[in-house]
């Protein structure tokens, strides 16, 4: 399969590998695959803004989000960037879905806090 029907139907099949993984109590490396197929990068720690989802989403793709275990579901058509404000540090939980489909839970802290500054030490010796 090549194109956008290639690419939706190796999307659905990894997101599917992800839930039932997730679902079978799999390691977090194996539900990250859904993600993977997504266009996340890993759950971590960033110094920049971090894009969940490719250019290539569809609204067809069924993918949606939260921010909480009791949000509302909203569609993910289109990448969905996460960020802070300069100077601060800001922590993200995103559950990301298919169709329905047993959640995959992505955490992301963006940090644009300035890095401590250097410190000074006397050389060792005598």
């Amino acid at each position: 399969m090549t194109g956008v029907r290639g690419r939706r139907a190796s999307i659905a099949a990894a997101a599917a590998l992800a839930a039932i993984l997730a679902a079978a109590g799999a390691p977090a490396a194996w539900a990250q695959a859904g993600a993977d197929a997504l266009g996340a990068p890993p759950s971590g720690e960033y110094r920049s803004a971090v894009t969940v989802g490719s250019g290539a989403l569809l609204p067809t793709d069924g993918y949606e989000y939260r921010f909480s275990t009791t949000g509302e579901w909203r569609r993910l058509d289109r990448p969905l960037s996460l960020d802070a404000f300069p100077g601060e540090r800001r922590v993200y939980r995103l559950f990301v879905r298919q169709s329905g489909r047993s959640e995959t839970i992505l955490d992301y802290v963006i940090d644009r806090r300035p890095p401590d500054a250097p410190t000074l030490s006397p050389p060792a010796g005598d």
